[in-house]
């Protein structure tokens, strides 16, 4: 062999060596985020639940009966006629009499 052949042989399995080294740390690099994607979406999955859960419990909270049952307990009475105030005329207008001109 001559040296020149010598030293292509073992440029070339140096070349490969390092591709493997590289290949090894990417795989290696891609599985790390695979995981942390993982967990994240794990995550995302468990703030759905607490959200969906959490508007739940807004609804329950928020519903007609309910809020009707703490305003008895609170005091409160409901009215037994209705009183209608007409929006034709403002409260505090001046009669025309009295107004500026």
């Amino acid at each position: 062999m001559t040296k020149t052949l010598k030293q292509l042989i073992i440029t070339v399995y140096s070349i490969a060596a390092l591709l493997v080294v590289a290949n090894l740390i990417a795989t290696n690099t891609l599985a790390t985020q695979g995981i942390v994607v993982d967990e994240l979406y794990a995550q995302t999955q468990q703030l759905q639940e607490e959200n969906r859960l959490l508007s739940y419990q807004i609804n329950t909270l928020t519903n007609l009966e309910v809020l009707t049952a703490k305003a008895q307990h609170l005091g409160f009475q409901s009215t037994k006629t209705v009183v209608v105030v007409p929006d034709s005329s403002s409260v505090a207008q001046l009669p025309l009499s009295l107004s500026y001109e």
